[in-house]
């Protein structure tokens, strides 16, 4: 059930990203709400890439995008269920943790546990 919870989850952020039509969003002058989305979908797909090498244990990295979503699933459908808005916030959410993650887990910061 996990496994098929990471696969859809990368599937909806990969999409964008080969779809034709996706090609055209300039991310430079992303104006619409569909726009933005789709930007913050490739900015989310480059920044998983980035830290799935950083981390190089597939495991870990699974379970961390596994709990991370959920996270930020929970909060974005509190605050924005049913808005446009959502796809980007949730995908600003899931950005911010991993640049947490990053400042202080692979940094061996103390903090991290």
């Amino acid at each position: 059930m996990k496994f098929l919870f990471i696969i859809f989850s990368l599937i909806g952020v990969m999409t964008p990203l080969k779809s034709e039509s996706y090609k055209e969003v300039n991310c430079d002058s992303a104006i619409t709400q569909y726009e933005m989305n789709i930007c913050s979908s490739r900015s989310l797909y480059k920044n998983d890439l980035k830290l799935k090498q950083e981390i190089e244990d597939n495991v870990v990295f699974e379970k961390w995008i596994s709990g991370r979503e959920a996270i930020c699933k929970y909060y974005s459908g509190k605050q924005f269920n049913g808005g446009s808005i959502r796809p980007m916030m949730q995908n600003g959410c899931n950005l911010r943790l991993n640049s947490e993650a990053k400042r202080f887990c692979l940094t061996s910061d103390p903090q991290c546990g």
